[in-house]
């Protein structure tokens, strides 16, 4: 030709996203948790470790909570880390507010990375309606009354 062709590249070029592995772990504070609007908490920590076993810190982790025993969920799920991010050591502690809403509370936490691998993990709990008959639970909620400090029964 005369050398005006255009030349039309027609190869494909796929791009591979990397493939991440990651652990993510749940752990749950064994108090019991009375739906009494918050008096008595749970605390979870969530940690998230790369696939050596190192703590991945400054990410953002999704969680969720429901109560499979009504409707519509009123606890809240606090992130009580400062920016609300992982930690040096991979972790965000999350506090339950229950609000006054007994039952079966399911979290669940997901990190998605800007590749799209994801780690998941869920657990459970529950918030137990306080006993009335309960003689320990009397005494704690007549103690609520005139101390600053509340410590929780031991049932």
């Amino acid at each position: 030709g005369d050398g005006t062709e255009e030349c039309i590249d027609t190869s494909i070029v796929s791009i591979e996203s990397p493939v991440y592995v990651y652990t993510l772990s749940l752990e749950i504070s064994d108090n019991i948790n009375y739906s009494d609007n918050n008096i008595t908490t749970t605390l979870i920590d969530a940690t998230l470790l790369d696939e050596y076993g190192s703590p991945i810190s400054n990410v953002g982790l999704n969680a969720v909570v429901s109560n499979g025993d009504v409707q519509f969920t009123e606890g809240l799920l606090e992130n009580i880390n400062s920016n609300g991010l992982t930690d040096s050591n991979g972790k965000i502690r999350y506090e339950f507010l229950d609000n006054g809403q007994p039952g079966n509370i399911t979290i669940t936490v997901t990190y998605i990375d800007e590749y799209s691998n994801q780690a998941q993990i869920s657990d459970n709990f529950e918030v137990i309606t306080p006993e009335t008959t309960n003689e320990n639970v009397l005494e704690y909620l007549k103690d609520l009354s005139d101390v600053a400090i509340v410590k929780r029964p031991e049932l």
